[in-house]
């Protein structure tokens, strides 16, 4: 209990981030596009200096020409994000698949406040859409038989959030014709359409069947556990075809 108590604290005013924290808490404010961020803005956010918070936009200007997506500023409008809706939606996957996996339980709590406190001021419920959310994806692992990992649960949980956060706000990632084609192939692609239904049955949304696609992608990207003993087998000589496969390989090259 005591434990727990001081762990509460943490995230008080005098709990300083760490340069990724900062980054993480950048990355997301920007591309939840709340409102025109300018440098004191994002400063007092991260309760840093003008200069460090200067210098963490650097780094993430950097890490973001990675994923094609730009950092701007402008005078009057701020920091913004420029790109596709496609990119910032990976950058964000991206981005709480790193957080969840290497940050501690504040870091989590900091994600969850600034997706709940933003679907809060377009009027939906903060319990009521983790509840909803949570459903389907229990949903989810049953059509789909399979479990999902406790990292991809939850990269998928806040994942949803944010893609809810998004649509409501007018943002719908495009993909190429031979994607489109990929995605529809994938066995999680009648299950992404039937959670998408299922968000906006239960959360009195418009259509948002437009993320289908997307969350397809994200359901196919999460990792397939299964807890049969007996493929223990079937993986391993999986595994050994691999390495002969390289070994063949490296011998013609």
């Amino acid at each position: 209990a005591g434990i727990l108590l001081q762990l509460e604290s943490i995230n008080a005013r005098h709990y300083k981030l760490s340069a990724d924290e900062r980054r993480v808490n950048l990355l997301l404010h920007l591309a939840c596009r709340i409102q025109p961020a300018f440098t004191q803005h994002l400063s007092e956010r991260n309760r840093v200096s003008r200069n460090t918070t200067l210098d963490d936009i650097a780094l993430l200007k950097q890490q973001l020409l990675q994923q094609q997506l730009t950092l701007n500023v402008d005078k009057k409008q701020g920091y913004r994000l420029d790109g596709s809706d496609l990119a910032l939606r990976l950058a964000v996957q991206q981005m709480l698949q790193h957080a969840l996996k290497y940050s501690d339980h504040q870091a989590e709590t900091r994600i969850a406040q600034i997706l709940l406190g933003q679907l809060a001021s377009v009027g939906l419920d903060e319990q009521r859409v983790r509840q909803v959310v949570d459903a389907q994806l229990e949903l989810a692992e049953q059509q789909l038989l399979r479990t999902f990992t406790d990292k991809d649960r939850r990269a998928l949980h806040y994942m949803l959030l944010f893609t809810l956060l998004d649509t409501l706000n007018g943002h719908y990632p495009e993909f190429s014709v031979v994607q489109t084609r990929f995605l529809r192939e994938q066995g999680e692609c009648d299950v992404a359409a039937g959670l998408n239904a299922g968000l906006a049955r239960e959360l009195n949304l418009p259509d948002i069947s437009g993320n289908t696609l997307f969350v397809s992608l994200l359901l196919s990207a999460s990792k397939k556990v299964t807890p049969l003993s007996e493929l223990n087998g079937e993986n391993s000589r999986l595994m050994a075809t691999v390495r002969h496969l390289i070994m063949q390989f490296q011998a013609l090259s």
